[in-house]
């Protein structure tokens, strides 16, 4: 069609100018790399109309990943004037560019059809490097629609033409996609040997952005395989070179990073890196938003939306995940529609919404079955395509007898979908009523965490205050004594000190970035540290390293910490003593402290009370520990605790 009427636009010499002018401006839209700036240069300073199609074509495919319509109607525009100045090469271009812009806008068919055409114009004229590319394309829509084999039909070859031409960033772009179809069909180690090829090409080349795809697709194989750690550091190294800027490559980095926490999240109960999932999601979300590329959007509406799910942020979760379902719905993406349903199930199962729940689960459940019959046809016709030139009257047998089974499949998956519905249902309800006493089980933690908060600033250091207040009354009182009055200056200083001591305790107890055991090691020897410039008692010091590994609640270390300065400043103050020597051990189950003096000690029946010792219990014990207080006239103090490891409980 384009080809009988756009010859003739071009004719008019005003026309022309205006058309071009208006593609500038199109292209400026959707420029966001030094490629695209080259090609409009390049196209503006052009004096040979006949090159000025293929360049076109050339700003096309670069346009076509960020803005798809845009892209489709350059490469039409470009194929009119191709078929004008009857240049082969433009119009083998321009066939590349629309199907490429096909394929982004979603029209798969129309889409390998253009492609194909490409393909083989560039062959009748043996321009073998644009064959090639045109069949990596092909290989690429197959690849992403799982026909794996198909993708291997194209790309083989397509490399196999890079090769000998000599084509050192095309072989490499052929070898990072075979890296992914070999990952596809389950080979990771031929699946990362070329990988690792086509990285190492792609940095001899200088080629940022193709580097960092092919380490994307190294993180992929390795976040599959669970390798974690692996694919955390490939998706980065993959961020630092496509860099922040709204860009498609910058987008699918933030993506990719956002993959391995969130799979890091689902191997905790308390999803500890849903936020670090949640952040980058949401980057990669707001770049395809600015890019207008919408379905990127949808898609990353889904994982956006799992997070909010995972936060308890319940309704943003379900208004972008049915915003999500309704686009894929719509757009026969069926694959995709069912990730969004069947979240929404679980997160109005979550909310306690049990009619949502089962509405989705019942939609999720017969899009589910729509999968697995396309996925069996696929399966029926990659087997009659493979077979029917040796055994076509077989392979016809085969078919119908694949069809019968899918169809007893499909039948049996129905009966499986209900029983796992109900399983689900039961389920979902036996979660929420957990949840539900756990909700209140931690309500009552806080509200007790509060409560020992207003107490511990009541009784501490309210009662510092008023001290404080009373001595100062009683220096305004005594104006003329200066003797008094330096006396009750030294006892304000001295409570004024205690109340920041205190303080900087209750502080650093709520503050929950100290939860680290190295965090309390560090306040530990701070402590002892600053008792040592204070006084000439010998401290000794042994804090075990091993205390670094574990995670302390806020009431543990501080239980932990008070313990050991109640029984430190115990031992300074009334024990006479020249040494004291502290322990604090990590063993095989507990954590034990052991303070010791070498001072005068006391009979525990005589001295009762005014040393803190029910307090020191009362520690140990609300950590379900327990706390020991060895004494005795000229023997010195022992105090030992031991306290359970929480996670070993």
């Amino acid at each position: 069609m384009y080809g009988r009427f756009l010859p003739v636009i071009f004719s008019n010499q005003y026309m022309r100018i205006s058309i071009l002018f208006l593609l500038s401006l199109l292209v400026h839209v959707t420029a966001f790399s030094q490629e695209l700036d080259s090609l409009r240069y390049k196209l503006r300073t052009e004096t040979d109309e006949k090159q000025k199609p293929l360049i076109l074509s050339n700003i096309a495919f670069a346009t076509a990943n960020t803005n798809a319509d845009s892209a489709i109607i350059l490469s039409k525009i470009a194929m009119g004037m191709a078929l004008k100045f009857k240049n082969d090469t433009a119009l083998a271009a321009s066939n590349n560019s629309l199907g490429w812009g096909y394929y982004r806008s979603n029209q798969i068919e129309t889409a390998l059809q253009y492609l194909d055409a490409s393909r083989a114009l560039y062959h009748k004229i043996n321009h073998l490097r644009g064959e090639a590319r045109a069949m990596v394309n092909m290989s690429t829509i197959y690849e992403a629609k799982k026909n794996y084999e198909k993708a291997l039909t194209y790309i083989l070859p397509a490399s196999d033409l890079f090769e000998k031409i000599n084509d050192e960033r095309g072989l490499a772009y052929a070898q990072r996609q075979m890296g992914i179809i070999y990952r596809e069909l389950g080979q990771p180690d031929k699946a990362k040997a070329y990988l690792l090829t086509s990285v190492q090409a792609f940095k001899r080349l200088n080629e940022k952005l193709y580097t960092a795809d092919a380490l994307s697709s190294l993180g992929s194989l390795y976040l599959n395989a669970g390798q974690y750690d692996s694919a955390l550091y490939f998706y980065k190294e993959c961020l630092r070179l496509t860099g922040s800027q709204a860009s498609i490559a910058a987008a699918y980095s933030f993506d990719n990073v956002a993959d391995v926490f969130y799979q890091l999240s689902l191997h905790r109960s308390s999803h500890p890196y849903i936020d670090s999932a949640f952040i980058y999601y949401t980057k990669s979300h707001d770049i395809f938003e600015q890019l207008k590329s919408l379905p990127d959007v949808a898609y990353e509406n889904i994982k956006v939306g799992k997070c909010h799910h995972a936060l308890q942020n319940y309704p943003e979760a379900i208004r972008l995940l049915t915003a999500s379902y309704n686009y894929f719905k719509k757009d026969g993406e069926t694959e995709y529609a069912y990730d969004a349903a069947h979240e929404l199930s679980e997160t109005y199962s979550s909310q306690g919404n049990y009619q949502q729940a089962v509405k989705y689960l019942q939609l999720s459940s017969t899009l589910k079955d729509s999968l697995d019959a396309a996925s069996n046809k696929t399966l029926i016709a990659n087997m009659f395509a493979k077979y029917e030139a040796d055994k076509k009257d077989s392979t016809i047998v085969l078919l119908h007898t694949e069809e019968k089974l899918a169809r007893q499949e499909i039948s049996r998956q129905h009966i499986i979908t209900i029983f796992i519905a109900s399983l689900i249902i039961l389920g979902s309800f036996l979660v929420f009523i957990l949840w539900n006493r756990n909700t209140i089980k931690q309500r009552l933690k806080e509200v007790e965490m509060r409560n020992r908060l207003s107490s511990d600033l009541h009784d501490d250091i309210g009662s510092s205050l008023s001290s404080i207040l009373l001595l100062s009354n009683m220096a305004a009182q005594k104006e003329g004594d200066r003797q008094i009055n330096e006396s009750l200056l030294k006892k304000i200083n001295s409570n004024a000190k205690e109340v920041i001591d205190r303080m900087s305790d209750i502080v650093w107890s709520m503050n929950p970035k100290y939860d680290e055991g190295e965090s309390l090691r560090e306040r530990i020897e701070n402590y002892i540290a600053g008792l040592k410039e204070a006084t000439t008692v010998n401290i000794c010091m042994n804090v075990d390293k091993k205390i670094d590994q574990y995670h302390f609640t806020m009431e543990l270390r501080k239980n932990i910490f008070l313990i050991i300065k109640e029984a430190i400043n115990n031992a300074l103050k009334y024990a006479g003593a020249a040494q004291i020597h502290l322990d604090f051990l990590a063993e095989e189950r507990d954590f034990v402290l052991c303070i010791k003096d070498d001072g005068k000690g006391f009979d525990r029946a005589v001295t009762a009370a005014g040393y803190g010792f029910e307090t020191m219990i009362n520690r140990a014990r609300a950590s379900e520990g327990a706390c020991e207080i060895i004494s005795s006239p000229g023997n010195g103090t022992s105090v030992k605790a031991v306290i359970p490891i929480p996670h070993i409980r």
